[in-house]
């Protein structure tokens, strides 16, 4: 190889580490609005406490603070962080709150261009998994919804008559510009191979208000159990 190919390489494995390490450690300031989700309830409050038995506690740090956030509070819980926009999540295994008294155990990938996330907590048993989305006013103004695709599938959907694909995990932006009431909802999913309808129904939202729709299958089987559940905030 010539020298000079060498040092093209070299300069794009730089560039390459450069923005991974600007990305990872790219500050943001925002309200994080964290909706605790589950399929079933598995919390059993101690009549005492009036928390659960069962809490686990998720820290962060915010700022040079250390704060946690518990998985049995409130349905809705509200943080504003300002820190990494990879919001690092932590359970603590020390007695004081220095660093070397936590151990990280999951992330949250904020985006960077917004003041307004909201972050979709689902609670298996003891594991929670965090979905984030950008619900800032320019990208979720009052009267859209935005549809989160929370099953392992590819799901076709119609939403009024505006038609989208929704990746596993994916979310979209929609609105019903003739919505009367309430909007059609059509889900599509494949079935060995063929696409079959999945969910038909109509889905109530209010326009004053900025809404997200959870698609989910508590059955996780071949055959898909769609249901389908509207978020307000």
């Amino acid at each position: 190889m010539k020298i000079s190919a060498i040092i093209k390489t070299i300069m794009a494995i730089t560039a390459f580490m450069a923005f991974c390490i600007t990305t990872y450690a790219q500050s943001v300031s925002t309200t994080i609005k964290i909706c605790r989700f589950s399929y079933k309830s598995t919390f059993s409050p101690n009549m005492s406490t009036k928390r659960a038995d069962n809490e686990v506690r998720y820290w962060y740090k915010n700022g040079a603070t250390w704060s946690y956030f518990s998985d049995s509070e409130n349905d809705r819980i509200t943080i504003n962080y300002s820190g990494p926009s990879r919001m690092t999540l932590y359970k603590k295994t020390g007695n004081d709150n220095t660093d070397k008294s936590f151990s990280p155990v999951s992330e949250i990938q904020l985006p960077t261009n917004s003041q307004d996330v909201f972050v979709l907590m689902i609670k298996m048993n003891r594991t929670a998994s965090f979905y984030p989305v950008n619900v800032s006013p320019d990208k979720l103004p009052k009267g859209k919804v935005a549809v989160m695709n929370m099953t392992k599938r590819v799901l076709a959907l119609m939403f009024g008559e505006e038609k989208k694909a929704l990746r596993p995990n994916g979310n979209a932006i929609f609105s019903d510009s003739k919505k009367q009431g309430a909007s059609p909802v059509l889900i599509a999913a494949k079935v060995k191979g063929k696409w079959e309808i999945a969910y038909k129904s109509r889905v109530h939202y209010p326009q004053d208000e900025r809404c997200i729709m959870l698609i989910y299958d508590p059955s996780n089987k071949e055959i898909p159990n769609l249901n389908v559940n509207v978020v307000q905030f």
